[in-house]
């Protein structure tokens, strides 16, 4: 969790692992992490902590993915909050009907899974609080890896088509560029491309001869082609970039075809975020496949598109290839079951993945509740008198 002067400056770190911040008048700061509700002391005027952060509350209902909590308290001193007992972001799978499997929990926030490609793993964002880092989980021992190791933030990881390597975004002396890392971590990444603008990977050709990326501010990112040579988790060379889909409009979320031949993305040229597809590597016709939806991904096994539509909601069109033509039928629901709200966040992330089966996908998922957990609301008085008798104790 930070703050910020309104005036400007850089943002200060006030607690890791920490987020949805209010302050109150008693010169605290509350915030919810790991599930719990704490109180820090903190002085205004510096923006600095001047105490050691207290739990005051075991079990508040919270959404780490958006760092919102349900919680506040009232200018005469209440507090309330709704009771809760998951204490953990939980990375599941959902098949065709909604059913839901949990794989693993883990503290922290996971976003961005991404499978291997021989799905054996999963290679996802998990944040602390202060940052994101790449991690490889084992599907089949239920172990994970962390793959990086700076205090910077990290971006969703891509796998190389051997799945020895990934590439993501890190963030060096201010900009967001991609580097190369082994799968296990063994060895410090790799830059690959250099730019003042913020570039993030999001699918490797086939081939191994092509990554690609988009790159520059939200709402105005471009598509780009990164010439890729060599092999190996470390042994990759990049060659010069070139834009694919460069316009005024924002274009991003670049798959390519499992046969590599063609390539699908968002774009909001029409006005709102539409799903196309045009022939790699071009040129050729654009087809249009949603009337609203991003972040396309191709099933590895049948002729299906799954996308998000502008409703949270998971879609999924069939299409036709014949010689050079690319022909979508009319998009359907993939699943009943909408994505959760927590996830809602179309221009930072990719939150679902599909499994080899294409039958499944991998997805973040927040804990049920448990029967008649969230048909209450706990009131607690005098909340101000009890955070001042924890300032009293601590001097």
């Amino acid at each position: 969790m930070f703050v910020q002067a309104v005036a400007g400056g850089e943002p200060r770190l006030v607690v890791p692992n920490g987020y949805y911040g209010r302050f109150v008048e008693t010169g605290h700061i509350l915030y919810v992490s790991h599930g719990s509700l704490f109180a820090v002391p903190f002085k205004v005027d510096g923006l600095e902590v001047t105490g050691s952060p207290v739990q005051v509350v075991e079990g508040v209902s919270a959404s780490p993915g958006t760092g919102s909590a349900d919680f506040d308290v009232s200018p005469a001193g209440t507090l309330m909050y709704v009771p809760s007992s998951s204490h953990e972001d939980v990375l599941s799978s959902m098949d065709r009907s909604g059913a839901v499997t949990p794989l693993l929990a883990a503290p922290g926030i996971l976003t961005n899974p991404v499978f291997s490609p021989d799905g054996g793993r999963l290679a996802m964002e998990v944040s602390d609080g202060t940052h994101f880092d790449v991690w490889v989980y084992d599907l089949a021992r239920g172990t994970g890896t962390k793959i990086t190791h700076e205090d910077t933030d990290f971006t969703r990881p891509v796998w190389t088509p051997d799945g020895r390597g990934l590439v993501f975004g890190l963030k060096r002396d201010g900009f967001t560029n991609l580097y190369l890392s082994p799968a296990d971590g063994s060895s410090e990444p790799q830059r690959l491309s250099q730019s003042r603008n913020r570039q993030e990977p999001w699918s490797w050709h086939r081939s191994g001869k092509f990554l690609a990326y988009f790159e520059g501010p939200n709402r105005k990112r471009q598509l780009m082609i990164l010439p890729m040579s060599g092999g190996g988790a470390a042994a990759w060379t990049a060659g010069e970039p070139k834009p694919f889909r460069s316009n005024p409009f924002d274009n991003a979320y670049p798959m390519f075809s499992p046969d590599g031949h063609w390539i699908a993305y968002s774009s909001d040229e029409t006005g709102h975020f539409e799903v196309m597809v045009e022939p790699f590597p071009g040129p050729g016709p654009r087809a249009l496949i949603s009337s609203g939806g991003y972040n396309p991904i191709w099933s590895p096994v049948r002729n299906e598109i799954l996308f998000r539509a502008l409703d949270n909601r998971i879609m999924v069109t069939s299409y036709q290839i014949e010689g050079d033509s690319f022909r979508a039928e009319k998009p359907r629901l993939w699943s009943p079951r909408p994505l959760p709200a927590s996830i809602m966040r179309p221009l930072q992330a990719a939150p679902f993945d599909v499994y080899p089966d294409g039958d499944r996908i991998a997805l973040f998922v927040p804990p049920e509740p448990a029967p008649g957990q969230r048909d209450k609301v706990v009131l607690q008085f005098n909340f101000f008198d009890q955070l001042r008798q924890l300032a009293q104790r601590a001097r």
